[in-house]
């Protein structure tokens, strides 16, 4: 059942599957020292618009350079956040980044082919093998939080394995209690526009109708390319009236 109350509250507080979180009267403060290129893993988050804004940052960038990391604030999804926090962000000389990003939600028939031939494997922790087709794909930073994840109940990682062998094709599901959400999905550049992501996207998605019926399964992207595929799987964009947002402040050096 829709609910963008849901994924909301996903993407505000999935950081702390792997991160731990300091709790600050003004918002809350991610950190994973073993992952410090993934900004996912390491940022602020401002909840209440009312404190001494000026006062709240200074803290933030504290925090974040006492422990060597750059400072990275992301949007908390409240009502007036960028009239009130945009400024004080931009007079303290953060660069602002606002993607176009669009929320889904699995709410029609998958409509994919059925795809070449390929196996579906749920990798369990990180090989040398499932390594390397995180790093092609994703990142180095993809590997702790993946290992993180891997450990958490509700959590599935699936790779796809063509039959000449290659793992070429990977997505996870993360599961809470009030809901799924699809991410890091990809194909490696030499087996993209062969039907492995379509077959990837369709095992996904029948797997989660079959075992969490009630459970609803979202998604977002930046990519017009991605969004054609995920809506031939069965996602419809979802009204998200928070647009995704992120504040950097450079280095001082």
């Amino acid at each position: 059942m829709y609910s963008i109350q849901r994924l909301i509250q996903f993407q505000l507080y999935s950081p702390a599957l792997y991160s731990s979180v300091r709790w600050r009267p003004y918002g809350i403060l991610f950190r994973n020292p073993l992952n410090v290129a993934c900004y996912d893993a390491n940022h602020g988050v401002i909840l209440d618009l009312s404190c001494d804004l000026p006062a709240a940052l200074e803290d933030l960038e504290r925090f974040y350079r006492a422990r060597c990391l750059p400072p990275r604030i992301h949007g908390g999804f409240l009502e007036g956040e960028k009239e009130a926090l945009f400024p004080a962000l931009q007079a303290r000389g953060y660069r602002i980044e606002e993607p176009e990003e669009t929320a889904l939600l699995l709410s029609a028939p998958c409509a994919l082919p059925e795809g070449p031939g390929f196996f579906i494997e749920h990798p369990r922790s990180l090989t040398m093998e499932f390594s390397a087709l995180l790093v092609s794909g994703i990142g180095p930073w993809a590997l702790e939080m993946t290992e993180a994840l891997l450990c958490r109940r509700g959590c599935r990682a699936y790779a796809l394995r063509t039959r000449d062998g290659t793992l070429s094709a990977y997505g996870m599901v993360v599961r809470t209690d009030d809901c799924s959400y699809l991410q890091n999905v990809f194909t490696l550049p030499a087996y993209r526009r062969q039907g492995f992501c379509s077959a990837l996207l369709r095992h996904i998605t029948a797997e989660h109708r079959a075992e969490y019926p009630g459970l609803p399964l979202y998604l977002t992207t930046t990519s017009e390319d991605a969004l054609r595929l995920y809506e031939q799987a069965g996602f419809r964009p979802v009204e998200h009236p928070f647009p995704a947002w992120s504040a950097s402040l450079p280095d001082e050096s």
